[in-house]
């Protein structure tokens, strides 16, 4: 990977990091990355069959979010998976599809092993 100058990286592709990443775009903001060691929100991939959210996904909630579950404005687990309590793998797809529609910068393959502010 060639090496680019960013001013803000950002540690996982997880919920959190994605999720900042969209708060980074919605600012306005272009000059960060997200480092990830291996595919956005990889460790949802590895939950058992069985296991699904206990938080339900629903609308209403007062920050502004579509549902308890969602990552960004106006983005919805529940309206895309068309149900309130995803399994693991279904929330990594929603996570997928979020970084993949706000074209978040995610560095694949990186390991961080030091970090000096």
């Amino acid at each position: 990977m060639q090496q680019q100058s960013v001013d803000v990286a950002i540690v996982g592709a997880g919920a959190a990091g994605v999720g900042f990443g969209v708060v980074l775009r919605d600012l306005g903001l272009d000059c960060f990355a997200i480092l990830e060691r291996d595919e956005v929100e990889a460790s949802f991939e590895q939950w058992p069959e069985q296991m699904r959210f206990i938080t339900p996904s629903f609308t209403g909630e007062a920050f502004g979010h579509l549902d308890l579950n969602s990552i960004a404005l106006e983005t919805s687990p529940a309206y895309a998976l068309q149900h309130e309590h995803p399994s693991g793998p279904e929330y990594a797809q929603y996570l997928r599809n979020v970084a993949s529609y706000f074209d978040l910068p995610i560095a694949r393959g990186v390991e961080v092993t030091e970090i000096i502010p």
